[in-house]
């Protein structure tokens, strides 16, 4: 009688096997057999069985089987780490199928098998767009398979091993659909799923937030994917993005390869303490594996890849991955917080769970908060700590001093925390540059302690100081307290006078600017950064109050100061031409202005890479600026090609809000700034529901931001009104034109611009209104301000004169009436505007017969 081979002894034989490399698989076989005579003839009958199947990693099919139960082979597709999947047909219900022989030496030990059925019903079980249905599992042969759905497009894996070595910021979703449609064999329709819509970026965030709901899915129901990577993501030419394999070799492969001693997983998706060993792969393994595919997907790089095996692993373990925007200088700020908050090394930092995860992903795509932060200066200190502790000592300290300060750094984390950031990141090169920010930072701990103590009982209940408030405060500390310490004065005089400015408090930011600016430019070898920051500051400041002779000089200054200029001077640079662009188009130089805005661009397209993110804002402020110069040229009347100049202004707008999303500082002003003038162009284009839109979205910002007082807020009610009156609704229309008034007399100089325009729409209204009287007193007003603030010939004063005229002829002062439509007409001709002329010549011809 023949024995029965003792199982877990040929499983363990059979494990040693396959687990050699398949150049020794034989060789080891033999020896085997050799030493187990009674079981060599079972093993080399297991092994010819997978040959024949083609399922060994280097085995070629001698033979194709033709019929899996109703499932009738039609030609193989591929093969992987998991199997051979082949094209298929199903009898029965006609219809394709992909079904894939799963390599058994993950399944051909009986445990093994038995773990395999359990996972592969849960898997079936599960209802989820972003999980592969599974139509069948069954065992032909003795060899078990099992059938899903055949997806029309490809992997993840193969879309990017096709745009591998582009340029991920010269990229777009179009292009990663265009790979789908290719590989499916389909044409690239013109409207595309929106998974594919927008950006590079924007399409990334959006395909890997389908794969963490469908993640959470399972994890809610005890399923854990173990091995998420590229190639086991599917993109369907329908839009859907859906996850493959989901759980089949898991434990199956753990079993057989935990004989060997080998690991669970594709290693440069597998998290830390899966290569640690310590422990059980769950939902924040999943997590990580899908940082990395998102990290790879938007950089088109992995994050750690070495030439060896070793060298990854102590990467993965030990080393932070490259910021993601130093690969692609399109990402957001957010998306690679994101990002790298799922790729943490403790699970413990890492988001908890996927569905966070997608939380996250969709708030970057939405521009709403994300709960992710990035590691702050104490904890990216302890980590240089544990890999260079010998020469970290002094910049850990300085972040310990910086951790210990009030939260009122945030008045002037900009211009120091920057300074330890870099010196955090430059590691042991840079001590004496730390030491010195220590130094720095304690006469400014010093402070902000002193700013925070409440000496007044009656405010000693938990309420809250203001803006105004703290602000306050500072300056009387900084001009007391740090009276002996002229550099670190003048920047925080600097830095106060700038939210000042930022706040719309116009008078007491320029005192300090002023007095910041005294300070650099007394020691102007020891402000060599503040300097010109000062001025371009002051400069901008004065160009909101409409001063520009002392502003361009200022402005022209700071330019000779940062001629030649690198690192975050280039910053300073490129924000003095984009505020010169801003000053030429408000005194209608628009030819000056371009040119200013595009030496702006130039001055940032010339910047290290490193830089990129760091003037993503000032190249939104750049092209919403040009934006907003063609606006203009449309508005005066200046423009050849009205449709075509508003159309470039839209482009120039929208790209203007991409780039500000990516900015890592707060940019909610700018991208407020930015859909003020990108509602007005809608307006004109006569797309009001986008643009009434716009503006709400805009108002919110500014008022939530810097409270109902402030000239931005006036400048997005003047053009609602606006809008209002082009649909009709002239009684709200005049009550938000009063409302933007009352703002801008309360918050800007007497005879200011936008308080004319303002003064100027309320009396059109009024005229609209038929509230003859008070339109009449309010032109009588309104043109001597027009004369001084736009000069004695400009586009606002022929129709003031007009509607005067209308207005008096109305109470019957004929006379009056005629005298104010000819200076009408006459300004007409003389601004070469003839149709406009010629109708204010036919009311004055009609008055003049009336009266005859």
């Amino acid at each position: 009688m023949v024995q029965e081979p003792d199982s877990d002894v040929l499983e363990d034989l059979m494990a040693q096997c396959l687990a050699a490399p398949p150049e020794h698989q034989r060789a080891l076989l033999e020896e085997l057999g050799a030493r187990r005579p009674e079981w060599a003839e079972e093993l080399r009958r297991r092994l010819a069985a997978l040959e024949k199947l083609g399922v060994l990693a280097d085995a070629v099919p001698e033979g194709l089987p033709e019929q899996f139960g109703e499932f009738r082979i039609l030609e193989r597709l591929g093969g992987g780490g998991m199997g051979v999947v082949y094209r298929a047909e199903q009898r029965s219900l006609r219809r394709e199928v992909a079904l894939k022989v799963v390599r058994p030496e993950h399944l051909w030990f009986p445990e093994a098998r038995r773990r395999f059925q359990r996972e592969v019903e849960a898997v079936a079980a599960l209802q989820h767009p972003g999980v592969v249905p599974i139509f069948a599992v069954g065992e032909e042969g003795g060899v078990p398979y099992f059938v899903m759905e055949r997806i029309r497009g490809c992997t993840l894996a193969e879309a990017l091993d096709q745009l591998r070595g582009s340029a991920p910021e010269s990229l777009s979703g179009r292009d990663l659909a265009r790979v789908v449609y290719t590989r499916a064999g389909e044409p690239l329709p013109a409207a595309l799923p929106p998974v594919f819509e927008g950006s590079w970026t924007s399409a990334g965030l959006r395909l890997a937030a389908q794969v963490a709901d469908a993640l959470e899915h399972c994890h809610q129901r005890g399923i854990v994917h173990r091995d998420v990577k590229p190639s086991n993501v599917a993109l369907a030419v329908d839009g859907r993005v859906l996850l493959l394999d989901f759980g089949l070799a898991s434990q199956a492969q753990a079993d057989a390869l935990t004989r060997s001693g080998a690991q669970v997983g594709t290693l440069f998706y597998m998290a830390p303490e899966q290569l640690r060993g310590r422990a059980e792969p769950d939902a924040r393994s999943d997590v990580y594996a899908l940082g990395v595919s998102l990290y790879e997907l938007l950089a088109l790089q992995l994050p750690f890849q070495e030439d060896s095996r070793p060298a990854t692993e102590a990467r993965i373990l030990h080393d932070p991955p490259d910021p993601l925007r130093a690969r692609n200088r399109r990402v957001p700020r957010d998306a690679e917080v994101v990002c790298l908050h799922a790729l943490e090394k403790e699970p413990a930092r890492r988001y908890a769970s996927a569905g966070a995860f997608a939380a996250d992903l969709r708030s970057v795509l939405e521009r709403r908060p994300i709960r992710a932060r990035p590691p702050g200066p104490l904890l990216r200190a302890r980590r240089l700590l544990e890999r260079r502790p010998a020469a970290s000592a002094a910049v850990l300290l300085g972040a310990l001093l910086l951790a210990g300060t009030p939260t009122a750094l945030l008045l002037q984390s900009q211009a120091y925390s920057a300074d330890l950031e870099d010196a955090l990141s430059r590691e042991s090169d840079a001590l004496l540059d730390a030491q010195e920010q220590v130094r720095r930072f304690q006469h400014i701990s010093r402070f902000l302690e002193g700013l925070f103590w409440v000496p007044d009982p009656d405010r000693g209940d938990g309420a809250a100081l203001t803006a105004r408030e703290i602000l306050d405060r500072g300056v009387h500390s900084v001009r007391t307290e740090l009276a002996d310490q002229p550099a670190t004065r003048a920047s925080l005089l600097h830095v106060m006078g700038s939210v000042y400015h930022k706040l719309g408090l116009y008078a007491p930011a320029e005192e300090l600017l002023r007095e910041s600016l005294a300070l650099a430019d007394a020691a102007p070898e020891a402000h060599a950064e503040l300097l010109p920051r000062a001025l371009t500051e002051l400069g901008t400041l004065e160009t909101r109050l409409e001063r520009f002779d002392d502003a361009e000089a200022r402005l022209r200054r700071s330019l000779e100061l940062t001629a030649g200029a690198s690192g975050a001077l280039l910053a300073t640079r490129s924000e003095t031409w984009i505020t010169l662009g801003r000053l030429y188009s408000l005194r209608g130089e628009r030819a000056a202005a371009q040119q200013a805005l595009l030496a702006a661009l130039e001055v940032m397209d010339g910047a290290p890479p490193a830089l990129a993110g760091e003037l993503a804002g000032n190249r939104g402020a750049a092209l919403g600026q040009l934006g907003i110069v063609l606006l203009g040229a449309v508005q005066s009347r200046e423009s050849a090609d009205p449709q075509q100049d508003l159309a470039r202004s839209e482009q120039h707008l929208r790209e203007a809000l991409d780039w500000i999303g990516q900015d890592p500082a707060p940019t909610t002003l700018l991208r407020a700034t930015a859909l003020n003038a990108l509602a007005l162009n809608l307006k004109l284009q006569g797309r009001l529901e986008q643009a009434e839109s716009c503006y709400q979205t805009a108002l919110e910002s500014f008022r939530a931001l810097l409270g109902g007082d402030d000239d931005r807020v006036a400048s997005v009610l003047l053009n609602l009104s606006g809008l209002r009156m082009q649909r009709g609704q002239l009684e709200d229309a005049l009550d938000l034109a009063q409302q933007a008034l009352a703002i801008f007399r309360r918050v800007l100089p007497e005879g200011h611009s936008a308080t004319v325009i303002a003064q100027g729409n309320r009396a059109g209204l009024l005229y609209r209104l038929q509230h003859w009287d008070e339109a009449e007193q309010e032109y009588e007003v309104l043109i001597p301000l027009q004369e001084q603030a736009f000069g004695a010939l400009n586009l606002y004063l022929p129709a003031s004169w007009r509607n005067l005229g209308e207005c008096r002829a109305r109470r019957g002062a004929v006379p009056e009436a005629e005298a104010a439509l000819r200076r009408a007409a006459g300004l007409y001709t003389q601004l070469g505007h003839p149709e406009e002329a010629a109708a204010a010549e036919a009311r004055l011809e009609q008055l003049r017969s009336a009266d005859g």
